[in-house]
């Protein structure tokens, strides 16, 4: 793997293999996501339909303050204000008689708006409580200095250990900070697959290398066990070259980059590297799996949590209120 340091001590080849470090961690079991009942809406839905409620209200209120009189006349604005919110939370609705034609028009195109939005919400709904999530949370560097809980490895007497040594600041500043917390460790490759078989799997650690030997350990744990127990990260950090080098001013550096070249255009070195039965069966390991099971508790605590803040909210309110009317009676 070419450095700074290496290009200096020798000459090397055209690059034979380009890429990055990757961070492979254990697969924890599945999981219920409390608050799946937020998901058969977008954020973009959730926005819109506050925008049109909000919408609805600013119609209604730029009518009552171009109409003072009539309005106060038939009750205030109180009651159209209640009236739209309470059809979006599917509530009974009082229909004044001093409406005008057009307010009700509104009021009914506001109806079948959350007629088609709740109708739709609830028939996701009740396949989303059934879906189970496969936790993948260290996908870089920051989220494993987040989690106090999590050490990483990296190799051994590498260029990596190198730049670790010596890097000044920034993010990788910080990585290298936290062997004074026993969080960071440096094992050899012939360590490695014992690493990932006992403390990866297990969840107190992550390991960090390149992405083509992660994936030949996992691709090898995979051929024993027939099953992912490891997930890699999505995206990359720290690229590298990796060439053929040799001292200074050695002649067969200029005989090997033709070889080289013409290797890489044959696509060999490629082959070579990911000829490994299952090398990419973890690649992408899907985030949610669809289980028939009857609901419980677990699925549906986040919903109950709402309703009870709600309610709580609700009763301090009247609380307020009633306060307020004892004060002034």
């Amino acid at each position: 793997m070419i450095s700074p340091v290496r290009a200096e001590a020798g000459d090397y080849t055209s690059a034979i293999w380009t890429g990055n470090m990757k961070i492979v961690s254990g697969l924890s079991g599945l999981q219920i996501d409390p608050w799946g009942f937020l998901l058969p809406l977008t954020a973009i839905v959730w926005a819109a339909t506050l925008a049109a409620l909000l919408g609805v209200l600013a119609v209604l209120l730029l009518y009552t303050l171009c109409l003072p009189g009539k309005i106060q006349n038939r009750g205030g604005w109180s009651a159209n204000t209640s009236s739209s919110v309470r059809v979006l939370l599917q509530q009974d609705v009082v229909w004044p008689a001093e409406w005008l034609w057009w307010e009700r028009l509104m009021l009914g195109l506001w109806m079948l708006t959350t007629l088609v939005l709740t109708r739709s919400y609830a028939g996701n709904l009740m396949s989303l409580l059934a879906v189970r999530y496969v936790p993948q949370p260290f996908q870089t560097p920051r989220d494993v200095l987040n989690d106090p809980h999590v050490a990483m490895i990296w190799q051994k007497y590498s260029n990596n250990e190198q730049f670790l040594r010596g890097v000044e600041s920034g993010i990788f500043r910080e990585v290298a900070d936290l062997e004074n917390e026993g969080r960071l460790m440096f094992h050899t490759q012939a360590q490695f697959q014992e690493s990932l078989d006992t403390l990866v799997r297990a969840g107190s650690h992550v390991l960090v290398d390149m992405g083509n030997n992660i994936r030949g350990l996992v691709a090898s744990d995979v051929s024993k066990s027939g099953r992912c127990d490891f997930y890699l990260s999505r995206d990359g950090f720290l690229p590298f070259s990796a060439v053929i080098m040799s001292q200074k001013t050695n002649p067969i550096i200029h005989g090997l980059n033709h070889r080289v070249l013409a290797l890489l255009e044959s696509g060999l070195f490629k082959y070579w590297a990911q000829d490994v039965p299952n090398f990419t069966r973890c690649d992408n390991i899907p985030k949610r799996l669809a289980f028939t099971t009857t609901l419980s508790i677990t699925n549906l605590w986040g919903v109950f949590t709402v309703l009870g803040v709600g309610l709580t909210a609700g009763l301090m309110v009247w609380s307020a209120e009633l306060v307020l009317l004892l004060s002034k009676g």
